[in-house]
């Protein structure tokens, strides 16, 4: 292990953001971590020197104010200067730098303005475009599978990247639209097919035409995987 950056992935704005400095071995020395919080729009945030009179520190905090962030995305970037001695009287010098990214959740400021959300998923450059032309958010959507978490940060981040917000498509694909959910290795909309397939084959069969789910199964709710 090496020295690491700890900080949440996503934070709030109504409480502190609780940041560390985390030692690959417990630190004894003197010395300074410059601390500089920068966003994704290029501006400095934040830019301050804490001094270090360490013994055998296994990390040192410091909180981050984030309601000074003005957008989403964020870097935190961290210089480490230390002077020690160890028992033999040998002296040692250490330089390190640590960068990490997080997300700030946008203000809770009502819209004062239309909203233009662009449904189609574009590459950075074309967001970067689009907010150009006024566009205010994009579109995030899942794969319905087991790695549906990755699939969702590759296509948010290049909307963080432009600070803009987006609409999460498909949260509800349990109810809403079930012949979209992977199963898998069938095609994604198997079970559409196979309900085309009975109709053809028996137009008078009702149960081709019954809804799965239906919007007024009361037991369904207790059924979902949506938390």
């Amino acid at each position: 292990m090496a020295d690491q950056l700890i900080l949440p992935q996503a934070a709030g704005r109504t409480h502190p953001l609780e940041a560390a400095y985390l030692f690959e071995k417990p630190a004894t020395g003197r010395g300074f971590l410059d601390i500089e919080w920068s966003d994704v729009d290029g501006r400095v945030i934040e830019r301050h020197r804490i001094p270090l009179d360490l013994e055998g520190a296994s990390d040192l905090a410091f909180p981050l104010d984030a309601r000074r962030a003005v957008t989403m995305k964020n870097r935190l970037a961290a210089h480490l200067s230390l002077d020690s001695v160890d028992q033999h009287g040998t002296a040692a010098h250490r330089d390190n730098d640590e960068a990490r990214s997080f997300v700030v959740s946008p203000s809770d400021q009502p819209w004062s303005n239309f909203q233009i959300i662009m449904w189609q998923p574009h590459t950075q450059a074309g967001y970067a475009a689009l907010k150009r032309l006024g566009v205010t958010a994009g579109m995030a959507e899942t794969d319905h599978c087991d790695e549906w978490h990755t699939y969702l940060a590759d296509n948010v981040e290049p909307l963080l990247a432009n600070d803009l917000r987006w609409h999460l498509k498909n949260i509800a694909t349990d109810f809403y639209s079930p012949y979209h959910k992977c199963s898998g290795n069938l095609p994604v909309n198997w079970k559409f097919l196979e309900v085309k397939k009975r109709y053809w084959e028996n137009p008078l069969d009702p149960s081709a035409l019954i809804r799965e789910s239906s919007p007024s199964d009361r037991r369904w709710p207790e059924r979902s995987t949506i938390v």
